[in-house]
């Protein structure tokens, strides 16, 4: 059986990065066996540490997050490029693939985390593909442009997932790119999802929001007939929260909420793999990756800026959310995604050291 090794942010304590996680495996194992090379990304290890006494308390949310990620498939962990360089060498590996999520927003005030380009140093000969990875908000690739463009430019097959990534990596000169659906609007999400997990109809007010928000949430969520709760985020104003959560139970209160009101991407995307009505909310960094999700999908006018009192008076038109126009492109990149996924693959499975020598 062909093996493919997948490089991702699955340790990062963030619902959206561990479910595309979760999602690449699905869509990678119908084609062989797959695993996740396990290593934390360079900041990883001190972006969620715990200091002064909180350190001494355990973090329920960094053991729910842990305990769904310990049931991907895993290698041993790896620490460095070198210790993945090795591990390829010895791996048996047909093809080696990046993304989804901000696998490359090279900060150009950082340290380029390089294997996230599949650059670890040394030369392997295993192809390598890039699944709808990112580049963040970053304006361009600064001291990292060279390595940047020899790292990709050897790439089999290159997709993104936003149109301003595209860009980015054209404006090094290297073509073609596909722009390519989330995974997690592509794979089949079912088995997260589970049984209804509230009686009552409810409204989902997914990710960070303030009281201005909460404000239109209350006012929908009383036109339809709902009761508003938070998900995965600190609530304002006394709404139930449902904070300390899994990745799968985050899904589950997407996936079987009456409405959805989130200022994340992936709470956008799941909300339409799942076709909930949905809105969502303006976003300092996250703002241009809804923008182009709603925009690829005709749907710009389920994004709202600012909440203020004008916004909460139409709360009558927002509440109103028909997937008429956004079904048929959204079928459409889904199918065109999985066939670049599947060509892909299957072309890099032939021109891999392991068919040369078979």
């Amino acid at each position: 059986m062909a093996r493919l090794g997948l490089l991702t942010f699955h340790r990062v304590q963030n619902f959206g990065a561990t479910l595309q996680a979760w999602s690449m495996v699905q869509l990678l194992g119908r084609h062989g066996e797959v695993s996740v090379l396990d290593y934390p990304t360079m900041h990883e290890a001190s972006r969620h540490r715990r200091r002064g006494l909180r350190a001494l308390i355990p973090s329920p949310g960094r053991w729910l997050f842990d305990r769904f990620i310990s049931r991907l498939p895993l290698t041993e962990r790896l620490p460095d490029a070198a210790a993945i360089a090795d591990h390829v060498a010895r791996g048996g590996y047909s093809a080696l693939v990046c993304g989804s999520d901000q696998v490359w927003l090279a900060a150009p005030d950082q340290p380029l985390d390089a294997p996230f380009l599949l650059d670890f140093g040394r030369e392997d000969g295993v192809p390598r593909i890039s699944y709808a990875p990112s580049c963040g908000p970053i304006g361009d690739f600064g001291p990292h442009a060279d390595r940047v463009r020899d790292a990709i430019s050897r790439f089999h097959a290159i997709s993104v997932r936003d149109a301003y990534s595209k860009r980015l990596v054209e404006g090094l000169g290297i073509r073609p790119i596909a722009l390519v659906a989330d995974p997690t609007l592509v794979a089949d999400l079912s088995p997260l999802a589970g049984s209804r997990p509230r009686r009552r109809p409810y409204l989902a007010l997914v990710g960070p929001h303030g009281a201005s928000d909460a404000a239109l949430a209350r006012r929908i969520a009383a036109l339809r007939g709902l009761e508003v709760i938070a998900v995965g985020a600190r609530s304002v104003g006394g709404i139930p929260s449902h904070r300390f959560i899994s990745p799968a139970r985050w899904t589950s209160l997407i996936a079987h909420a009456d409405f959805v009101m989130t200022s994340l991407f992936h709470g956008t995307a799941l909300s339409i793999a799942f076709r909930r009505s949905f809105l969502s909310l303006g976003a300092a960094n996250r703002g241009f990756k809804i923008v182009d999700l709603l925009g690829r999908l005709g749907a710009p006018d389920r994004l709202v800026g600012q909440v203020d009192e004008a916004v909460i008076a139409d709360a009558d038109r927002l509440a109103e959310c028909p997937y008429d126009a956004i079904e048929p492109r959204l079928s459409s990149w889904i199918d065109s995604s999985r066939r670049y996924l599947d060509a892909s693959i299957c072309s890099a499975f032939a021109s891999s050291p392991l068919a040369r020598v078979a």
